[in-house]
């Protein structure tokens, strides 16, 4: 797993790596001896296998909160103040 994000950091910080065809892509990350998962995920545009590979389950991901409980009832009002004489 270190040696596949070793290998996708390489990719996304080499433009000739980040920018190749699939072929050429295939061909370097079998002489990194990169791991089945991401090559196949190269030549398939399948990110699948490598999300599988670092442990991921079905591959999504939900960046946003819940909505707003709009059935729970606002906080009560503040207590009224007293008027404080000098």
């Amino acid at each position: 797993m270190t040696n596949t994000i070793e290998l996708l950091e390489s990719i996304g910080q080499d433009a000739s790596l980040r920018h190749a065809s699939a072929q050429d892509l295939e061909q370097a990350l079998e002489s990194m001896h990169a791991s089945d998962a991401l090559r196949r995920t190269a030549r398939t545009g399948d990110v699948r296998h490598v999300k599988m590979e670092l442990g991921g389950k079905d591959g999504s991901v939900n960046h946003n909160p819940p909505p707003f409980n709009t059935q729970t009832p606002p906080p009560p009002p503040p207590p009224p103040h007293k008027n404080e004489q000098a």
